[in-house]
């Protein structure tokens, strides 16, 4: 697959599962599933971690939506299977700990420590990821 075309379509994916994962923590507070003090810190906590590579994402995707690379390259299948695997692991299993947390399955005290440990795991990842897909190009 085109690396650009692969990169816009991730990252668009990217941004609109983070925008449906901050919704679903809105809709939690709503049905007071989460209370004030939870969810508070939790954005605290979240909204620091995302606002890091969403910027990235936007600003790549922004300045390459309408381009056409110069030198078109290619990803293995392989490689896209595994960032797509990454990505949606990632992305599930921040829904996951959350529903968790709302059945009562998880205390809030260790839902946060989850969230931080796969946020550790995937912002490791996730550099890597930005630095190869997203990266920054001169004009």
């Amino acid at each position: 697959m085109n690396t650009q075309r692969f990169s816009y379509k991730l990252g668009l994916s990217i941004l609109i599962a983070n925008f449906c994962f901050f919704v679903f923590i809105v809709i939690c507070k709503i049905n007071d599933s989460l209370i004030s003090d939870e969810f508070e810190k939790m954005l605290q906590l979240l909204v620091p971690i995302k606002s890091l590579y969403i910027s990235l994402i936007i600003k790549f995707m922004s300045e390459h939506k309408s381009k056409q690379p110069t030198k078109t390259q290619y990803l293995s299948s392989g490689y896209v299977y595994s960032i797509v695997f990454i990505v949606a692991s990632y992305l599930i299993s921040l829904f996951v700990l959350v529903f968790l947390k709302i059945i009562q399955a998880l205390t809030f005290q260790a839902m946060i420590n989850l969230i931080v440990f796969v946020e550790t795991v995937f912002g490791g990842y996730a550099g890597y990821m930005i630095n190869n897909l997203f990266k920054y190009k001169e004009k």
